[in-house]
């Protein structure tokens, strides 16, 4: 029989494989002590919570979110205890902190050792990047593998996206954000269209380098297989050309879209995704500083969009009539969150309370101000945070 010691290894072995955690908590089940007891049911309610995605925050899914919490707050202390300083305020995902590193520059991120990282079997990284062809060293570093997130930043070389395309360590990655990136579209397309990141469920990508073809590689490459969340950022698409990859019979399996102050996007956009096959499995939808986005937009959202628990409408053209279209849709009940923020229906009194009468905290619409700050901020994460599927 394994030692504690050997199926611990074996979980830092496979960071993003459920198995070894699930055989640890086996192990811990069958050692009878109660500490032991909640921490195993705790590894297995997490796992099982992230195999269901944001599809965990259905009806179906809600007695385990409540098992998980009841969990957590019973246990927690004791958990965080025992851990390294550098993880005791981490997130748990699947039963084990998730480690948090940057920002680094690629040199240091390309030289951390094993040792560095021994305290949590997986990292989420932020790396600056410098706009040189040298930056792609990061691409080579193992540390790269004990990745579930990589978050880009600075200026990206072409070469960067390029290596990632072909780098053996990127195969964990459970999301991606890239910055604004002004150029490299070819390299954008090869990194999309690749094979190299085929546990992908995230993606930021924004600027003008993020053209039609660059998301036709989304559907066309191994990517339509894994990836669930879309954020598109400040493109160079046309509003035409959106509404074409959205409306695509085949398209990735969405279950979060964000369009961030991206000229593209307008009513007919949203109509075509409302109307879209795959539409019906989106779980969470922002479009955010979108003055072409109002209350045809909204009507389509609330009559075909069944699916939505979050709904982000910040800086919009939606009115009273768009409001009062959402305030009857049939998701309502099962939202758990609403933002109207910097819309026109966010003055009107009327309309925001009888939102806030049905939805409560659930209910955001800030008015009278600049579109700044935490409103126009934009994350590949929904709330709560959705956890990394592992195989």
């Amino acid at each position: 029989m394994s030692t504690e010691h050997e199926l611990l290894a074996a979980v830092w072995a496979a960071p993003h494989d459920d198995t070894p955690r699930l055989v640890y908590a086996d192990w811990l089940e069958k050692t009878g002590e109660p500490s032991n007891i909640a921490r195993a049911e705790f590894i297995r309610v997490q796992c099982e919570r992230e195999r269901l995605g944001l599809d965990n925050e259905t009806p179906e899914a809600l007695p385990l979110k409540r098992r998980e919490q009841q969990l957590w707050t019973a246990n927690r202390a004791q958990w965080q205890a025992g851990l390294p300083a550098d993880v005791r305020r981490s997130r748990f995902d699947c039963g084990f902190p998730i480690g948090s590193r940057g920002p680094l520059s690629p040199g240091r991120f390309a030289v951390l050792r094993d040792v560095e990282l021994a305290s949590a079997p997986a990292w989420s990284f932020i790396v600056t990047c410098t706009g040189k062809a040298d930056d792609a060293c990061l691409t080579t570093s193992p540390a790269l593998g004990r990745a579930f997130s990589l978050v880009l930043r600075g200026d990206v070389h072409p070469g960067v996206l390029r290596a990632l395309a072909s780098s053996p360590f990127a195969a964990g990655l459970d999301r991606l954000q890239l910055p604004t990136l002004e150029s490299g579209a070819d390299a954008l397309g090869k990194l999309l269209s690749s094979s190299a990141m085929p546990r992908l469920r995230y993606l930021g990508v924004a600027g003008p380098a993020v053209t039609a073809d660059s998301l036709e590689a989304v559907v066309d490459g191994s990517l339509a297989a894994s990836l669930t969340g879309l954020l598109v950022e400040c493109s160079s698409l046309t509003p035409a050309a959106l509404q074409r990859f959205i409306g695509r019979k085949r398209a990735p399996r969405l279950k979060l879209l964000m369009l961030h102050e991206d000229p593209s996007a307008n009513d007919a956009v949203v109509e075509a995704m409302a109307d879209a096959p795959w539409a019906a499995g989106v779980r969470e939808l922002a479009v955010i500083i979108a003055p072409d986005v109002g209350d045809r937009a909204a009507a389509a959202i609330a009559q075909r969009l069944t699916g939505l628990t979050g709904l982000r409408l910040i800086g919009c053209n939606v009115g009273a009539s768009g409001a009062a279209r959402l305030a009857r849709a049939p998701f309502l009940p099962q939202l758990r969150r609403l933002d109207l923020s910097f819309c026109p229906a966010a003055e009107d009194v009327t309309v925001v309370g009888r939102l806030k009468a049905r939805l409560g905290r659930r209910m955001t619409a800030e008015a009278h101000a600049a579109v700044e700050g935490d409103a126009a901020t934009t994350s590949l994460t929904p709330a709560p945070p959705p956890r990394r599927s592992r195989g």
